[in-house]
């Protein structure tokens, strides 16, 4: 995590603070878990064709806090980024579920301890999703890094 996502920043420059705003915007696509991967990959080509340019994405899927993908996606006349999240029903339900946790997870006044229990939490209530055929076949990427 970019550590200025975290802290205020009396310097930064409007577009700048912005830029660190991830899901300023943000859509859903939710699947069956058979359909998953298939898809995903098609509503990315979908978009793709629409003149939005990939910028990121992270698979969580393995992932013990949160299960899904994330990613980003430029409109290329504006430059302004977007989100897009790709669930099945029970890894959507399972995000809004935790949501109240992972906030309070973030907020750097959670003492540790709370901390711990609500990443206890958050693994037991992922255990429980069902991991869609497919979608190790869901590569990440960030063209945000480059220079």
């Amino acid at each position: 995590m970019d550590e200025r996502a975290v802290r205020p920043q009396a310097d930064l420059k409007p577009d700048e603070a912005f830029s660190l705003v991830k899901d300023a915007v943000r859509y859903t696509f939710v699947y069956s878990e058979k359909d998953y991967a298939a898809g995903l990959h098609a509503d990315c080509d979908r978009l793709v064709r629409a003149g939005f340019e990939p910028a990121d994405r992270e698979n969580s899927w393995e992932d013990d806090q949160y299960k899904g993908i994330n990613s980003r996606w430029r409109e290329p006349s504006s430059g302004f980024l977007f989100e897009v999240q790709f669930h099945t029903q029970a890894s959507l339900d399972a995000k809004e579920k935790t949501h109240p946790a992972y906030e309070r997870i973030r907020d750097p006044a959670t003492p540790p301890a709370e901390v711990r229990q609500l990443r206890a939490y958050q693994r037991e209530i992922c255990a429980k999703v069902p991991i869609p055929p497919g979608q190790t076949e869901v590569a990440n990427y960030n063209y945000l890094r480059r220079t």
